[in-house]
Parts: C-alpha cells; structure tokens; sequence
C-alpha cells in the first residue's frame, strides 16, 4: 500500500475509497470492504502505480466494490468525478474561491469562457450560466469522460504523435501501435448528442503525409475532419517571440539593440 484517500460529497451522501497499490490486487479486499461500507463507504477502488516516482496516481484504477465515483454539488451544479478526476479537497472554500473568481473575471453575457486543463469542468461550468459560451480543454482521460457526461467540451491531446506514429509492424512498436488500434476503435465508436458536442484536437511536429521517419498513421490522419498546418517561425517571428517572453521579465530592447536580421547575424557569429 502506497497511499489511501478518501473522497466525500456534500454530507457525506457518498464516500469513495481509494488505495494506491504497488502491484496488481488488494489482499482480503472482501474483508476490508465489509468493515467499512457499514460506516458509509459507497466504494471501494485500488489504484496501480508501480512507478518509482512521487507522484500519487498511476493510470489505471480498478473498481472493486460499489461505485468508484462520486457525484458532489459546487454552487447548484452536479458533477460526477472519478478517482483519477482532479477535485478540490475542500469543497466548502472552493464554492468561496470559484465565486471570487467569477466576481473579479467581470463575465457578461458576450463573454467566451476558456477553461483550461478544467478536469471535470468544475471552474467553468459554474460561471457558464453568466457567459456566452464556454470551452473546457483537458487531455486526462478519465476527466474527460467525466466531462463528457458534465457537459459539452474539447479534448485536446498534445503531441499526439506518440500513439499515432505511423506502424511499422515490428516487435519494438507493438505497445505503441496496440495504442494506436484502440484509440481508432475509439474514434470510430465516437458518438454524442448534436447538443451537446465533444470536439477532439490533436497537437504534434510530424507530418500527416509522406515517407519520413516522422509521420502519422494514414488511418490515424483520416479520423480528424480538418487539419490545420501551422508552418514554424522565421527570423522575425522568433525575434518578436523573444522580445515577448523578455518583456514579461522586465526586460525591455533600448532603441539602440539590434534588429531581428542584424541579431541572427550576431548569433551566428
């Protein structure tokens, strides 16, 4: 056992139990579940890191006893969340916290709400009555069911290109294109209601098309309606670029510092 966290909705209605194993079963999980759903438990799950790591959560979680997932109210909104879904530990002060939030972030009726990494979407759903529209942007998977069910959303995966490389059919990529093949049944089972979308972007520096090393998969490439090629920056580009990211330090060009062409002649140098 690595580590054991419990999570409860408001008065306690439900109470998820979670333990974090190194391995792939519970001992006398039966008995362990007998002891503590008289006390209110409504689920039981195990969660399998095996890494050498601090991080808490490994990525797979299995359901033992119950239900695994919790469904909480934040300020008159119902969320369903899932082990591996991120949610504030205390509840109470986050209704607090997300309401200061709405309050400074001035929302209108006009106003388009981006939320980002937003999990179940807790942030953005409760302030969505107040705007126009809003998007929730997550790529961890078990968040993005829970969002799924929450409400319309877009799942973004970056750099994409590690499932969906082009299969080369060797003994070394199997795990990867086995990733791949599940994600394809995935896609091709993709159904939700027209009100309310689930829209999938993919981020990644390989081609779509060609006879590189660097490719994607041509069946991979074909599950996405449009494709948008984002060409990579050039001198002026990364100068403009360079002069942003200073200037957020307090860092500022006097009128005296060379221009773009003049400083890629210096670096050259």
């Amino acid at each position: 056992v690595r580590h054991l966290y419990i999570r409860a909705s408001k008065d306690c209605e439900e109470i998820s139990v979670c333990i974090v194993i190194n391995g792939n079963s519970l001992p006398c999980a039966d008995k362990l579940w007998a002891a503590i759903e008289p006390l209110g438990a409504t689920g039981l799950s195990i969660n399998i890191n095996k890494e050498n790591t601090n991080v808490v959560l490994g990525d797979k979680t299995k359901t033992l006893f119950g239900k695994a997932e919790i469904t909480d109210t934040l300020l008159g909104t119902k969320f369903e969340i899932s082990p591996l879904s991120f949610y504030q530990v205390n509840r109470d002060q986050t209704e607090k916290l997300y309401s200061l939030a709405a309050e400074y972030a001035r929302l209108t009726p006009d106003t388009v709400l981006l939320d980002m990494y937003c999990g179940v979407g807790t942030i953005g759903l409760t302030m969505a009555k107040r705007v126009k529209e809003l998007i929730g942007v997550e790529i961890v998977a078990p968040a993005i069911e829970n969002a799924k069910k929450n409400a319309p959303s877009i799942i973004f995966i970056d750099e994409v290109d590690a499932i969906g490389r082009m299969r080369t059919g060797s003994v070394g990529s199997t795990h990867n294109e086995d990733a791949l093949n599940a994600f394809l049944a995935e896609m091709d089972g993709f159904v939700t209601d027209p009100r309310r979308p689930v829209f999938i972007l993919a981020a990644t520096n390989y081609s779509v098309e060609g006879d590189s090393g660097k490719v994607l998969d041509p069946a991979f490439v074909r599950r996405f309606d449009s494709k948008l090629l984002i060409p990579l920056p050039d001198t002026d580009d990364r100068f403009a670029l360079l002069k942003m990211s200073l200037k957020r330090h307090g860092i500022h060009f006097g009128a005296d510092f060379p221009g773009s062409g003049q400083l890629s002649r210096h670096i050259q140098r």
